[in-house]
C-alpha cells in the first residue's frame, strides 16, 4: 500500500471538526438547524481527546505506512473510544459519582474520570487532598442546565438552548472549562441583538470575557437610542449601566443618556416621583458620569423643572460651569464629550 506521508496517521492533513448545534426554544425540534466549526490543526498541535477526520470515508480501512521502510506494524483509525465514551453520557449503570439537584428531586450521572481529564476544578474535587465522597449537592444551577453542561465532556456534538446557554457559560467558567465557555460566546455572539445586548455585557462583565464585552460595547453604540428603550436596558443590573455611562464611543445625546438613566432608575425603585435620595441610592457615583457639559443650558434647564431635587447646590454649580465653560474642569462629573457627536456639539 503507498502511503501518504510519514506523519503519523496522516496529521499533517488532519482536520479537526467540532459540531456544535444551537438551537432557539422553537427549534429545538428533530432538525435543528447546525452550526459547524472545521479548525485546521497540525500534527505538533494533536491532542487526545479532540477527534480527526482526514479525506477517507469512515467505513474504510486506512493505513498509514513510511514510503522508505517497510514494517509488519500498521495503524488505522480507532473509533471504538468515541463512540464508548459517548455512550457514557448520564449513563447510570456505570456511573460513580451523581450530582444531586434537592429542590428538583432529580441525581444526574456522570463519570469521576470524565469529568477530571477536562477540569482542573473537578480533578481536585475527586482525586485533591481532601476528595468529595457521596453525591455533590448542586444549587446554583438547574439540572438541565447541568446535563447540556455535561454534553462538553461526552460528546462530540453539543446542542445548546437560547435558554439555558447563560447558565451553561456560567457552569464552564465555575468549572474552568474553557472551551464550554468559549463556545457560548460564539453562540451569545450570533444572537447578539437590540434586546439581549444588556444581558450578554452583564455576562461578560460577570465572567470577565473582555472580547465578548467589547462585542456588545459596539453593539450598544451603535444603537445607542433604540438599547435605551429595550426591556434588557431597564431590567439590567447597576453594572451594566455603570459600563455603558463609560463608553466614549455612544452616538446619542447626553440629555438622551440622562433620561435613559432616569428611566432606569424609576424601574429599578419602582418609583416614578424620584428624589435625591432615590437617585444616589439607585445610581451612587456612576451619576458623576453622566456627561452633563455636553448638554445645552435648554436641554439641562428642561431637567432642572423635572428634577431639580435630585441636583445638591455644589453639582448644580458644576453642571453651569461646565455648560458656560467648555473647558472647565470639574471635581465632581466627567467631562469627556462622547464620540463625534457630543464634539461637533461643543464646538458650536
Amino acid at each position: 500500500m503507498t502511503g501518504r506521508g510519514k506523519g503519523f496517521m496522516g496529521l499533517g492533513r488532519g482536520v479537526k471538526r467540532q459540531r456544535i448545534n444551537y438551537l432557539s426554544e422553537d427549534e429545538f425540534s428533530d432538525q435543528p438547524s447546525e452550526v459547524e466549526f472545521s479548525i485546521q490543526q497540525s500534527k505538533d498541535e494533536f491532542s487526545e481527546d479532540e477527534f480527526y477526520e482526514d479525506e477517507t470515508s469512515e467505513d474504510e480501512f486506512s493505513i498509514q505506512q513510511s514510503k522508505d521502510e517497510f514494517s509488519d506494524e500498521f495503524v488505522t483509525k480507532n473509533r471504538i473510544p468515541t463512540e464508548s465514551v459517548k455512550n457514557l453520557y448520564l449513563d447510570d449503570s456505570t456511573a460513580d459519582v451523581y450530582f444531586v439537584f434537592e429542590s428538583e428531586g432529580i441525581r444526574v450521572a456522570a463519570h469521576k474520570a470524565m469529568l477530571s481529564v477536562a477540569s482542573d476544578v473537578f480533578k481536585k474535587m475527586f482525586y485533591g487532598d481532601l476528595p468529595e465522597k457521596g453525591d455533590v449537592k448542586i444549587s446554583d444551577t438547574t439540572a438541565k442546565a447541568f446535563k447540556v453542561f455535561l454534553q462538553f465532556f461526552y460528546l462530540s456534538e453539543v446542542k445548546l438552548l437560547k435558554e439555558d446557554v447563560a447558565e451553561v457559560m456560567g457552569l464552564g467558567h465555575k468549572y474552568n472549562v474553557a472551551k464550554c465557555t468559549q463556545i457560548c460566546v460564539d453562540f451569545l455572539k450570533t444572537t447578539l441583538n437590540i434586546d439581549n445586548v444588556c444581558r450578554s455585557l452583564g455576562l461578560a462583565i460577570l465572567y470577565d470575557l473582555d472580547d465578548f464585552k467589547q462585542s456588545c460595547e459596539e453593539k450598544i453604540a451603535q444603537n445607542t437610542s433604540a438599547v435605551f428603550k429595550s426591556q434588557g436596558f431597564l431590567g439590567s443590573p447597576r453594572s451594566v449601566l455603570a459600563n455603558i455611562l463609560k463608553i466614549d464611543t455612544l452616538i446619542c445625546r447626553e440629555k438622551d443618556i440622562f433620561e435613559a438613566c432616569m428611566a432606569w432608575t424609576k424601574h429599578a425603585s419602582k418609583q416614578n416621583d424620584l428624589t435625591k435620595q432615590i437617585v444616589k441610592a439607585q445610581l451612587g457615583d456612576i451619576f458623576y458620569d453622566i456627561r452633563f457639559g455636553s448638554m445645552t443650558f435648554d436641554e439641562f434647564g428642561a431637567f432642572s423643572l423635572a428634577y431639580g431635587t435630585i441636583f445638591a447646590p455644589d453639582e448644580y454649580r458644576e453642571i453651569v460651569h461646565m455648560i458656560s465653560c467648555p473647558g472647565f474642569e470639574s471635581k465632581l462629573f466627567n467631562n469627556s464629550p462622547r464620540g463625534l457627536l457630543q464634539q461637533r456639539h461643543r464646538l458650536y
